[in-house]
């Protein structure tokens, strides 16, 4: 719940929210890959 609230705050466009939100899981993905 804290996470989405956070991307609301920074993404007020949903263009940049579904922007945002590919950057994160690829960013979840990349800490998963380095472990």
């Amino acid at each position: 719940a804290a996470r989405e609230g956070y991307v609301a705050i920074l993404m007020p466009k949903p263009e940049d929210w579904l922007k945002s939100k590919d950057s994160y899981l690829n960013l979840e993905e990349y800490k998963k890959l380095r472990g």
